[in-house]
């Protein structure tokens, strides 16, 4: 549900330009569907749009994936030539422990590199590919009225996709950088910094020039000494007077310099530049010089053993200085201006700049740019340089941000607009923009600051209409949103709105909740009133996502802004129908994570081998975790690392439940073969269901949050750790055939529920009914009924004594006899009792034995049958204020509700009240007509740590089996409806019978937000839960309707039903306003 807001979290941030435009597949999907609704013609919508923009999409993401793989290849290829690696068996490395240690660690750290860059393209393809499928998924889901467009748009994205090609490529390309990596790992700790008495580097040139081994050994040792003199010597033999052809020549020259860089021989490298200024076939070649650079010059961080040490990254630092030392020497004294020198693109197209930008060899920048300015000393020339961009797009100014190197940054932006020169942003192009939202996502606040302060991209819009402060507001960083409100060219440009959505900075604040930068972005100027693509407002979207009290701060509502966008019914298909459910089975209902909002608990962690603290993570790609029970067919998997939102995504496994049954964790890794992929079993976890939360037979805790571990399958260590919710539901076979007549409400008129009655649980100075009551519930069929065409209904809380007995009861707890005392607590008896209590000094007149209910619900009222009541309300009163009432009142004073809302409602004092009834005693008593809700009322988490009781309830099968009992027993043919607050109650009364229709209800935007499960965080969560299990509506505190009248219409098109409670309603302009939509 939350992928297309959680999108941008797992894009890669420098090639979130080259990802998926998901926003804009999903609003190419929303807008052919509301289309075809629109039309109501049958056919099905038409996506000709959607198709072109995903082949598009799907051209695009082929493109830039072979590019990158192509760059991982070709960077692979140029290391095993460079250090003589056979290509065609990774463990042929010669004389791979006899290396010296700085040449391991340039070869470990290039490894390094490309294996989190095949890291980053698997993700990469992970997010992108899932994005593409979620829009398969919808438009299949939509069940296109033309089959053959159907199966063709099926096909082409199967054809096209090419998705299990591109895994099996990256998973044998990291396999094969992993081994190697971990060979040469295993060298460096073996590793000694002394002389060295091999070079992989210069051995490969020499066996591939085909020169004397011997001789190979002599300049090693030459070379590691620093005897420039008779390395000289050497060079004249066998360079300068022509023993080697040219370019062999060439070739052996490029090996002693790259050795002596490695070595940091000052005096021999002086010698060889010397000897490349002078000699006539020998140069200083421009791809020699990158090479030394993109090998030598990157900063190494070795992450293997004890080397991994503070001390150790001091020496490096140290290293990096003198290799940056001498580089910057030898450039001094070579020609960079020659022909191609500065200009010379390598194989991925990068120029020398490229390298030492993203290294930080800040002093080399300075001298590559002032090497790059022409004759006149114009800038523009080295400004030419900084936005070149290589086979990947990405220019020296990117790898500068992109590895946070902020003094080359700002040195690039001095050569870039020196004094505000024109044509400036025009020659930058989107370049700017693009580099400062990488900034923002990567949260370099050091960059983001200099960019602001130059005034440099932070008011253009990017390919997709983004810009820095859209960026800024939809990650949540208000300090960015302050500082970029500080210019006045972000200020004029405040409501630009990205393409897909036409949302601006201020929608997308309000879509992610950031009540914050709402309110910096309201005071700045930014316009509350516009409209998106689909004629929603920055309020709409609040309310809709839970967020009542940002909403509450923006343009009030209007009717012309009322309208829904979605005319008809459109309903999603349910996680599991009606036709699929077995009567017979049992069924486990898991959800990955937590369901608390306020519960950062991660739903699949992994738990890598003990590795050096400066190791940064890589994602973990290639893992699948399968969801089974030991002994049952069905499996349920999900590809790791998890990408969507599965909170309100659950698992549902049939199963025949027996105290043995095991819900069954298998992890699993994709490893690639020559031809094709396979799948290895490296750890597994296991739960018992029965006993998993069950506290005795008949009860069990609220907290349905466990962990599993997930044991190595050879070692049995832990490798793994699985969070998740579960919740079973068992078998019954009763209140299996729908009652006939349908749903209790029509959409062609409004319905009006008695809430709990006629009673209320409010205080004060006006006469009330106890609610809950029979006498509540006869007053509210009475006042219903005296209305022309508004038919009313009665609600009722429902919940379940210690000896399994439903009775009616609204507060969690009982507080009558002066303690706080749950209802599952109390027998039926000391329920009973404790009504008796409320039971007034003089017996009410009791219902007459003739009274029925109507005919024909359509006849005038004149014609039913009424129940005619003497006038005792005022002697009940009277009788209710006696010293009992108050004894009782006084008795209460300390309890929970009391102490809460300064009052108890629902006693003798305050309230015209009854005895407390049983479920079964309101059927008996209540004529068939009237028809009920029955609120189930199961404890939640929230209510039980706000009343400081323990979080233990009935047994929840054994709750609503008890209440399904009463109804099978005693409702006859009465139209009802079952609904409660509880999600898993709802999952199980949808589970167990089809005879009643359920409904959820949520007090999502009723402050104060005390409750945190995330199916009844929001309207959308709200909707999308209902819509998931085939519910028939959701009742919602009326806070978010009123404020937002369109969310009636939202839910009316999925195809539920909307209903809404609260006090609010008792204001006619409030009930006008959601009859109205």
């Amino acid at each position: 549900m939350k992928f297309g807001r959680e999108y941008h979290r797992h894009l890669v941030p420098q090639w979130a330009s080259s990802s998926v435009n998901y926003a804009q597949l999903k609003q190419d999907y929303k807008l052919a569907v509301m289309h075809s609704l629109r039309l109501s013609s049958g056919l099905g919508a038409d996506f000709t749009r959607l198709s072109s923009t995903l082949g598009d999409s799907i051209e695009a993401l082929n493109t830039f994936y072979y590019q990158q793989h192509e760059f991982v290849i070709r960077e692979y290829g140029f290391l095993c030539e460079y250090f003589g690696i056979d290509t065609s068996s990774s463990s042929r490395i010669p004389v791979l422990h006899s290396a010296p240690l700085a040449e391991l660690l340039v070869l470990s750290q290039a490894l390094s590199q490309l294996e989190k860059h095949i890291a980053r393209l698997q993700l990469y393809l992970r997010v992108n590919e899932h994005a593409i499928s979620k829009i398969y998924a919808k438009v299949r889901a939509m069940e296109v009225g033309d089959e053959a467009s159907g199966n063709a748009f099926q096909s082409r994205w199967l054809r096209s996709s090419e998705s299990r090609v591109r895994e099996a490529q990256c998973l044998r390309l990291s396999q094969i950088l992993t081994s190697l990596g971990a060979k040469v790992t295993s060298a460096c700790r073996a590793a000694s910094a002394k002389i060295p008495s091999e070079s992989l580097h210069l051995r490969t040139v020499f066996l591939r020039l085909k020169l004397d081994i011997k001789l190979y050994s002599e300049v090693l040792l030459l070379i590691g000494n620093d005897q420039h003199e008779r390395l000289i010597d050497f060079c004249r033999q066998y360079l300068a007077n022509g023993t080697l052809p040219p370019f062999q020549a060439q070739e052996l020259f490029s090996g002693l310099f790259h050795t002596a860089f490695v070595h940091h021989s000052g005096h021999c490298l002086r010698s060889l530049i010397f000897l490349a200024n002078k000699a006539e076939n020998v140069f200083m070649e421009s791809a020699c010089i990158i090479d030394l650079v993109k090998l030598h010059c990157r900063p190494c961080r070795p992450s293997f053993g004890p080397r991994s040490t503070t001390s150790n990254q001091i020496a490096d630092i140290k290293s990096l200085h003198t290799r940056e030392h001498i580089l910057l020497e030898l450039f001094q004294q070579l020609d960079l201006g020659h022909e191609g020198g500065l200009h010379y693109h390598d194989k991925s197209g990068r120029l020398l700049l490229h390298y030492v930008a993203e290294y930080g060899l800040t002093s080399i920048c300075v001298l590559v740019l002032n090497s790059s300015k022409d004759d006149s000393g114009d800038v523009d020339s080295a400004a030419k340089w900084i936005l070149s961009p290589d086979f990947q797009n990405e220019t020296p100014l990117h790898c500068a941000v992109i590895s946070n190197h902020l003094d080359i940054t700002r040195l690039f932006l001095r050569y870039l607009k020196p004094n505000g020169s024109a044509g400036f942003k025009e020659r930058a192009g989107g370049i700017f923009v693009e580099v400062m939202i990488i900034a923002i996502m990567l949260g370099f606040d050091e960059i983001v600051e200099l960019f602001i302060s130059a005034q440099v991209g932070i008011s253009e819009q990017n390919s997709r209409g983004e810009t820095a402060l859209y960026m800024a507001a939809k990650i949540g960083r208000d300090d960015y949103v302050g500082l970029l409100l500080q210019d006045p060219s972000t200020r004029s440009a405040i409501d630009r709105a990205q393409y897909a959505y036409g949302w601006s900075p201020l929608f997308i604040a309000c879509v992610e909740g950031h009540s914050v930068i709402a309110e910096l972005l309201l005071h700045a100027g930014a316009d509350c009133t516009l409209l998106d693509i689909r004629g929603w407002s920055v309020k709409d979207h609040a309310a809709f996502r839970g967020y009542v009290e940002l909403a509450t701060l923006l343009h009030p509502w209007t009717r012309t802004t009322s309208t829904c966008n979605l005319p008809g019914t459109y309903r999603r298909p349910g996680a599991v129908g009606n036709n699929t459910i077995a009567k017979d089975y049992s069924y486990v209902v898991v959800n990955l994570g937590s369901l608390q909002k306020n519960r950062l608990l991660d739903p699949v962690k992994l738990i890598p081998p003990v590795e050096g603290p400066d190791s940064p993570p890589v994602p973990e790609i290639g893992l699948w975790l399968e969801l089974s029970i030991r002994g049952e067919d069905t499996r349920r998997r999900v590809q790791l690392p998890l990408i969507d939102e599965l909170a309100n995504e659950p698992f549902v496994l049939p199963c025949h439940l027996s105290e043995r049954s095991q819900l069954v964790f298998n992890l699993y890794r994709e490893t690639a073969t020559l031809h094709s992929l396979e799948e290895e079993l490296i750890g597994s976890g296991t739960v018992l269901i029965e006993n998993g939360h069950q506290l005795d037979h008949k009860r069990e805790s609220l907290v349905r949050e466990f962990v599993a571990s997930i044991m190595a399958r050879d070692t049995l260590e832990c490798i793994g750790l699985v969070a998740f919710t579960m919740v079973i539901s068992k078998p019954y076979t009763k209140l299996d055939n729908p009652l006939e007549g349908g749903y209790w409400f029509r959409e062609d008129n409004i319905q009006i529920t008695g809430h709990r009655g006629l009673g209320q649980n409010l205080q004060g100075n006006y006469l009330q009914l106890g609610e809950n009551t029979v006498q509540s519930f006869l007053s509210a069929m009475k006042q219903g009924a005296s209305w022309v065409e508004v038919r009313s209904n009665t609600s009722n809380d429902l919940q379940v004594t210690r000896d399994l007995v439903p009775v009616a009861y609204h507060d969690l707890s009982l507080s009558e006899s002066g303690t706080d005392v749950p209802i599952h607590d109390l027998s039926l008896e000391q329920f009973l009792y404790a009504g008796r209590s409320q039971r007034p000094q003089i017996q009410l007149p009791a219902l007459p034995s003739h009274a029925t209910s109507p005919t024909n619900e359509n006849e005038n009222s004149t014609n039913k049958t009424t129940v005619k009541r003497r006038r005792v309300l005022s002697l009940v009163q009277k009788q209710q204020e006696g010293p009992e009432a108050q004894a009782l009142q006084d008795r209460m004073k300390h309890t929970f509700d009391f102490t809460d809302k300064g009052f108890k409602p629902n006693t003798r004092g305050d309230f015209i009240q009854e005895e407390f009834p049983t479920l079964e005693g309101l059927l008996r008593e209540l004529p068939e007509h009237v028809k009920l809700d029955i609120e189930v009322k199961y404890p939640r988490v929230h209510e039980t740590s706000d009343a400081d009781i323990a979080p233990v309830a009935i047994e929840i099968n054994i709750f609503v089996d008890k209440v399904l009992d009463v109804l099978q027993e005693f409702a006859g043919r009465r139209v009802m409806i079952l609904s409660s607050f509880s999600p898993e109650v709802c999952i199980l009364l949808k589970l167990k019978q089809h005879k009643y229709p359920v409904m959820f209800i949520t007090n999502a935007g009723k402050p104060p937000d005390k409750d945190k499960e995330v199916r009844t965080a929001s309207v959308q969560a709200a909707v999308h839960f209902a819509n998931l299990w085939s519910l028939a509506g959701v009742c919602f505190a009326s806070e978010p309707l009123i404020l937002c009248p369109r969310l009636i219409a939202y839910t009316k098109s999925r195809g539920l039903g909307c209903a809404s409670y609260g006090p609010l309603n008792n204001v006619p302009e409030n009930a006008k306003t959601q009859g109205s939509i």
